[in-house]
């Protein structure tokens, strides 16, 4: 009986392709009325075309010589040449089949079955640079896989070898490096961060072993042990291997059979490829050595693969490398994986290409490490906290900012002259587990003077912490000037300046700031004449701009929040009494405002909420007249936003009070709000709990009532952890706390 080939080219570019010749050898003739000639002679854009192949007679040839190609040309004279096997003895490797075409096309290979009645897809696309929404400069850590400090000991387990231990892996954490950056990418949150230290011109990683961002990476760098992963790590670098298929004889069962050529080419390459068109990011295992020792194995290496490129047989994969300094520099944005694709009887010579970093390096194989997203150690809280605020940047430490017209609120008591803004910070220690120490910002000449007859909630302030090494400060004085200041741990110090001037600002509306990205910031207020008005920084600040027609904002009711790096929504409450939301993208810049109403419109007083708690998608929450909270939701890529529903029946919710979305982890949603009766209340959210219907709302125990017109802080210090900041009705600072101080596993609020 003969064997036979059965190819079907698929063509998905904007090209027609136009059949040129075939040739046959080796006893391999075409089914009758089924070469290419017949069936393939003009494929257009978009459609199929199948041809046959058999090999007759007695040969006994296994995958060596090509039996055949067919050569095409494409519309712009791009050359496309597929070529193939048809062995009459099946062979350990299966039937052969290879691509060669011009640099305006993108080819892929998918072998459904080989040997007798092997059937080939062969799909060719325009080439185009693909992308995933991960970058390297945003998403990266800050600091390069080198430490000063010696890593801990670590203990995993290979089967049947039992436990190994390993005593250094100083500069030898990227596996958790990248799982790390993955597991913020997913979730939709920042990239956790430390501040790099620089020592005669080297930079390091974080300086103490015990620093849970470091611990967490180790333990990343654990769960990417796999014994898959050892194994492939193991056996690729070994010399014994062999590069091609020419004289495979199967050695390593585990693995597989064939060479590495093969591997690269044709199992791991198309794999990968997949899911980077898919937009997820792939975890990359390297081999840079190879020996007979098993030692070359300790030279592997992981990136993350964010992009590719594939001009004809060229490619070139996009590459997060932790081992690379400057990661929040454009230029590591440009390291690459580059090789092409040969015939797997030929060595496939991959090269790391580190543009600004260094000379390429000689990679003997690379393959998916089949990372598994897990939640992120941290959210790093991004709050607006109209009259105050509340910031989580560290998972052992709380960071309280407002205005005052005395240092003391919590403790200790010192008097100053008039209102001025304050900070408060809370650490945790073993011997003073969350002592408040209290400070001054900035004094009442440059915060703001006391006004008599304040605005409800406070006057308008926000805070947040793009990364856990800096804090960011925003708000409004008597004079409607936009003020700012900031603190870096390298400086150690606050800086103020005045982001617009006297007049921009309608005295006492809402402020909301967001970061985006670590080095980017987006801040929005309301003018005196209601509109809505942004600023942003990257390298430096830039001119205001106005996002909605005047008379449009009424001032207090002002929230913005980010899906992702290149994605911003701010919503706010208009004239018209209803909603209104405008949001940035990466692509396409500001989009049109979209104008939400509800069966119950918002008390204009109250504040309302916009969060995103997975990457794209959209919750929104506000107070309605009759004090109800109600809530609408748009899915990530969706157009159209949600019937408006209640999370809280009427008379819950004071009309004038705050309202604080929190997501602390993903799938879950905390909702707060104060009671006209100074309590404060909650509603949560899971995806994994009463069947994902919203819980009904319960009291927060506070040990004093609230000033239900006052600020109202939330931030998480880890994902079981959770604290409210509110002032109480003698006007002191107070927080409740959800979570153990010091493990943070229990489930039981505790009272401030």
């Amino acid at each position: 009986m003969a064997q036979r080939a059965n190819i079907t080219l698929s063509n998905q570019s904007s090209q027609m392709i136009r059949f040129i010749s075939s040739t046959l050898i080796d006893n391999c003739t075409w089914l009758h009325g089924q070469d290419p000639s017949n069936t393939a002679r003009v494929v257009n854009a978009g459609a199929s075309a199948t041809f046959h192949a058999r090999s007759s007679g007695s040969g006994t040839k296994e995958v060596g010589d090509c039996q055949g190609a067919v050569n095409f040309v494409c519309g712009d004279q791009t050359a496309l040449k597929i070529s193939f096997d048809v062995p009459w003895q099946q062979s350990s490797t299966g039937n052969t089949f290879f691509i060669e075409a011009g640099s305006s096309l993108e080819w892929e290979i998918v072998e459904k079955n080989t040997g007798n009645q092997a059937t080939v897809l062969v799909t060719v696309r325009d080439s185009i640079d693909i992308r995933t929404t991960f970058l390297p400069s945003v998403h990266g850590l800050r600091y390069p896989n080198r430490h000063r400090v010696k890593i801990p000991v670590i203990k995993f387990n290979i089967p049947p070898f039992g436990e190994v231990v390993v005593s250094d892996i100083t500069d030898g954490v990227c596996g958790g490096m990248c799982a790390v950056v993955l597991d913020a990418f997913y979730a939709g949150k920042r990239t956790p961060s430390r501040e790099a230290f620089t020592i005669d011109g080297v930079t390091y990683g974080p300086e103490d072993s015990a620093d849970p961002l470091l611990q967490n990476v180790i333990r990343r760098l654990v769960d990417s042990f796999t014994l898959d992963n050892l194994r492939k790590f193991v056996t690729y670098s070994s010399e014994a291997y062999p590069l091609t298929n020419t004289g495979v004889t199967g050695w390593v069962p585990e693995v597989g059979q064939q060479g590495l050529s093969y591997k690269i080419c044709s199992q791991e390459w198309p794999a990968i490829k997949a899911s980077l068109r898919a937009g997820r990011p792939v975890v990359l295992g390297l081999c840079y050595e190879r020996a007979l020792s098993p030692a070359a194995a300790a030279k592997a290496h992981q990136v993350v693969a964010w992009r590719y490129q594939q001009h004809g047989n060229e490619v070139s994969i996009g590459i997060y490398d932790p081992n690379c300094d400057m990661q929040y520099s454009h230029a590591a944005d440009a390291v690459e994986l580059r090789f092409t694709l040969k015939d797997p009887r030929t060595v496939v010579d991959v090269q790391e290409i580190r543009n600004g970093f260094g000379k390429p390096r000689k990679v003997w194989a690379f393959f998916d490490t089949h990372y598994t997203p897990v939640a992120p150690m941290l959210h790093f809280s991004t709050l607006n906290q109209p009259g105050g605020a509340l910031v989580a940047r560290r998972p052992d430490q709380l960071d309280a900012f407002y205005f005052a017209d005395r240092v003391g609120e919590i403790e200790p008591i010192t008097r100053l002259p008039g209102m001025s803004l304050c900070s408060a910070w809370a650490n945790e220690r073993p011997e003073a587990p969350f002592l408040w120490s209290e400070f001054m910002i900035a004094p009442r000449e440059v915060a703001a003077s006391l006004d008599p007859t304040p605005p409800a909630r406070g006057r308008a302030f926000v805070a947040h912490a793009r990364y856990d090494a800096h804090i960011d400060a925003f708000w409004s004085g008597d004079d409607g000037a936009v003020q700012s200041a900031w603190w870096s741990a390298r400086t150690n110090s606050w800086q103020h300046f005045v982001l617009a001037p006297p007049g921009a600002a309608k005295v006492n509306a809402d402020l909301a700031s967001v970061s985006r990205q670590p080095e980017h910031i987006d801040v929005f207020w309301v003018s005196p004449n209601g509109q809505v008005m942004s600023n942003w920084f990257r390298d430096q600040w830039h001119e205001s701009f106005a996002l909605s027609d005047p008379d449009d904002a009424v001032g207090q009711g002002l929230s913005v929040c980010s899906g992702g790096p290149d994605h911003v929504c701010v919503a706010w409450v208009s004239q018209t009494h209803g909603i209104s939301l405008r949001e940035f993208n990466g692509i396409h810049g500001w989009g049109q405002i979209v104008r939400l109403s509800s069966p119950v419109s918002p008390a204009l007083r109250a504040g309302i909420s916009v969060r995103s708690r997975l990457l794209g998608h959209l919750d929104l929450f506000w107070i309605g007249e009759d004090g109800s909270v109600w809530s609408c939701w748009r899915g990530a890529g969706a157009s159209l936003w949600s019937p408006p529903f209640t999370i809280a029946p009427a008379g819950n919710a004071d009309v004038q009070s705050a309202l604080q979305a929190h997501h602390r982890m993903p799938f879950h949603l905390d909702v707060f709000w104060f009671t006209a009766a100074g309590g404060i209340q909650s509603a949560w959210w899971s995806a994994f709990v009463n069947d994902a219907e919203w819980n009904k709302p319960f009291e927060v125990p506070i040990t004093i009532s609230a000033d239900h017109t006052g600020p109202l802080g939330v931030a998480s210090r880890t994902e079981s952890c959770l604290t409210v900041m509110y002032q109480d009705i003698n006007g002191k600072r107070r927080t409740s706390n959800f979570g153990s101080n010091t493990d943070c596993n229990d489930t039981l609020w505790r009272k401030g």
